[in-house]
C-alpha cells in the first residue's frame, strides 16, 4: 500500500509489495546483500537482520512472486540491492 517500499537492482527500481522479517537480530552480511534465493523467494540482509521478499516486480511491471522475479532478473546469492541508482 501507499507509500510503499522500493529498492534498486541493476539500476532498475524494484517495488516491494510484500515482505517479512525472518531474522530480526544480528547482521549476517552488508545491508542489501542477497543471502538466499530459492523457490520461496529472495532473502536479503538488512541493517538488523534478514528480510524475505515475497512479491516484487520491477517498476511498471506486473506483480510477481519474488522467486519468479529472481529467475527473470538472474539474482544469485551475493548480489546487491541498493538504495539509489
Amino acid at each position: 500500500p501507499w507509500p510503499g517500499a522500493y529498492t534498486f537492482f541493476n539500476e532498475k527500481r524494484v517495488i516491494v509489495h510484500r515482505s517479512r522479517v525472518i531474522q530480526d537480530s544480528g547482521n549476517i552480511a552488508d545491508p542489501g546483500t542477497v543471502v538466499r534465493v530459492d523457490a520461496s523467494g529472495v532473502e536479503g540482509a538488512g541493517s538488523e537482520g534478514v528480510v524475505a521478499l515475497e512479491e516484487t516486480p520491477l517498476e511498471g511491471k506486473k506483480k510477481l512472486p519474488a522467486s519468479q522475479f529472481a529467475i527473470g532478473q538472474r539474482i544469485k546469492e551475493g548480489a546487491k540491492f541498493t538504495d539509489s541508482v
